[in-house]
């Protein structure tokens, strides 16, 4: 509903468990993935666009909605 809300289009995800089972979903676009891991106590994501791990990979925490909405519009690009 917040992608819904900032007027961006929804890319259906690729849903599945890691190894502990946090939820992950999972989309890509081009060479861009987006892989989020919800737990019962956090949310944390993992944006790719290349496959040098320092140069083009990052990772972090999703703290707010507005942070989610921009990795969406990174996604989208």
């Amino acid at each position: 509903s917040d992608v819904e809300q900032a007027a961006l289009a929804w890319l259906p995800p690729h849903v599945t468990a890691d190894e502990v089972g946090n939820a992950v979903f999972e989309w890509w676009k081009g060479d861009r993935k987006l892989a989020v891991y919800v737990s019962t106590t956090d949310k944390t994501f993992v944006k790719v666009w290349g496959s040098n791990i320092v140069d083009e990979m990052a990772e972090g925490s999703i703290d707010s909605l507005e942070e989610f909405v921009n990795l969406w519009r990174w996604i989208l690009e």
